[in-house]
């Protein structure tokens, strides 16, 4: 008898029931030694059957216990009650299944419900490579976990699931078990030849149903709903939302393919398609305001991750560019660029720029200030005299060799006059007794020069100027050129 109280397996301490189905409930229960809650499910098989379903029970939850994924529940321990009842130790979760949701709300947009199928995909990837085929994927199994980092979904209930071999087929007869809206059609044939692309066509009820709001097949009677699957042809999901991208509706068209061959080659197929989807941005219901989009996962046998990740409006970088740096990852919590990034990236790495190195500011000037030192000591060790005596400014050879040592300026001697109107020999008066010429006593401003004659005959070719301005230039006289006198040096 299960009650209250019950220690299942010598360690599990039966509390309350929490749920409860046509074949198996579930109790949560705490381990005596760890203190640490769990879930018990029990297997309620009557009739003749009950022996082979407690048999494949068992044998699939050892192969659910070895395998280990972030998307599929944890297996902890499994037995067979006094009684002969199995049972199956799981790990307790907090939240609530897809189906749930959908009756009590939020609301799941479109743009949710392709990450929370992506990550599902994920995970039934990871059952599918430990050689389970879970037969039984629809949103009851789908359970929406909430941590700190966001809600992310795991896959439940192996009870009805069913081994297959290395070629993808299943070990015995098969037979008609699972719910049959999400049945594929030759698992409602109870065909022998099911392979893993059998869970997919569920996969693509669940992404009908959800943006649709609808089942495709659907009936009171679960021998018809068993009939349509296996001879008719869904309602195009374009007739039901037009709205929908082209891509979203041939991803679901494409699950939903009578034979298999025309469906995903495998889990990881159809998850990479979901991901294009979320990574370019479609337009959907509930999209972040964002056309960049990263998602991160890791896929390993039985190890793999997957988290879809969205962020605010974040333009993508010019080419040649990447994003600044830190980078936040899609609607967070902060990814991964994938994902993220949603990578794809899977994500991509991000690396700091270090900060270079100060450089000395007074390097440069100081290295300008010594090349202009050193270019006007050439110029004078070199052409400054020459220019010099071109301009006058000191005596030429002729005058050196008359008068002394070259560049000497002989006191008593005559200095030549810059002006041509000047006299030719001008007396220099004797230097004052400290040697310094001292400064003229008046300060002459010389005028501007007058207009060459050209420009003064293409000046009159134009208006006559007023004549007072004409008499009062004309009584101007003209200023005498200043004359400029050479110092002597003793």
């Amino acid at each position: 008898m299960i009650e209250a109280g019950t220690i299942v397996g010598h360690k599990y301490r039966l509390e309350e029931p929490i749920g409860q189905g046509g074949m198996a409930t579930i109790w949560r229960a705490v381990h005596t030694t760890l203190d640490r809650p769990v879930a018990v499910k029990f297997l309620e098989a009557v009739g003749t059957s009950a022996q082979e379903l407690a048999k494949r029970f068992l044998n699939e939850a050892k192969l659910a216990a070895g395998l280990r994924h972030r998307h599929v529940v944890d297996i902890l321990d499994f037995g067979v009650l006094d009684g002969g009842q199995p049972y199956m130790v799981m790990e307790l979760l907090e939240g609530m299944s897809l189906a749930d949701r959908y009756e009590e709300g939020p609301p799941v947009s479109d743009w949710e419900l392709l990450e929370i199928v992506a990550m599902t995909l994920s995970g039934l990837a990871a059952v599918h490579e430990a050689g389970i085929l879970h037969r039984d994927v629809k949103p009851e199994n789908i359970f929406l976990v909430e941590d700190a980092d966001g809600i992310y979904p795991k896959l439940l209930d192996f009870g009805v699931s069913k081994g297959f071999d290395m070629g993808g087929k299943l070990t015995r007869t098969g037979s008609v078990v699972g719910t049959p809206q999400y049945m594929s059609p030759e698992q409602a044939r109870g065909k022998r030849d099911v392979d893993p692309r059998s869970d997919l066509w569920s996969v693509g009820i669940v992404l009908y149903e959800g943006f649709a709001g609808e089942l495709p097949f659907d009936s009171e009677n679960p021998g018809d709903v068993l009939i349509s699957v296996a001879t008719e042809v869904p309602q195009p999901l374009s007739a039901l939302r037009p709205d929908l991208p082209q891509s979203v509706i041939g991803l679901v068209h494409k699950a939903l393919s009578k034979k298999p061959e025309g469906r995903h080659d495998d889990a990881r197929a159809m998850r990479d398609e979901v991901l294009a989807i979320l990574e370019r941005g479609e337009a959907l219901s509930g999209r972040p305001d964002s056309a960049l989009i990263r998602v991160a996962y890791n896929t390993g046998a039985g190890t793999g991750k997957l988290k879809a990740l969205t962020a605010s409006v974040t333009p993508p970088p010019p080419p040649g560019q990447s994003l600044p740096d830190p980078f936040v990852p899609l609607g967070a919590p902060p990814v991964p660029k994938e994902a993220v990034a949603y990578t794809g990236e899977p994500s991509g790495s991000f690396s700091v720029p270090q900060p270079e190195p100060r450089k000395a500011r007074w390097v440069g000037p100081l290295v300008a200030t010594l090349v202009l030192a050193a270019g006007a000591g050439a110029f004078f060790a070199f052409d400054g005299m020459r220019a010099l005596e071109r301009a006058g400014l000191v005596p030429g050879e002729s005058a050196r060799a008359d008068s002394g040592a070259a560049g000497d300026v002989v006191p008593g001697q005559a200095v030549v006059a810059l002006d041509p109107d000047a006299p030719d020999e001008i007396p220099i008066e004797p230097p004052p007794s400290d040697g310094v010429d001292a400064p003229p006593a008046e300060t002459v401003d010389v005028p501007s020069p007058p207009d060459p004659p050209e420009v003064a005959e293409e000046a009159s070719l134009g208006a006559e100027p007023e004549a007072p301005a004409i008499e009062e230039a004309a009584a101007e006289p003209a200023p005498e050129p200043r004359r400029r006198r050479r110092r002597r040096r003793r």
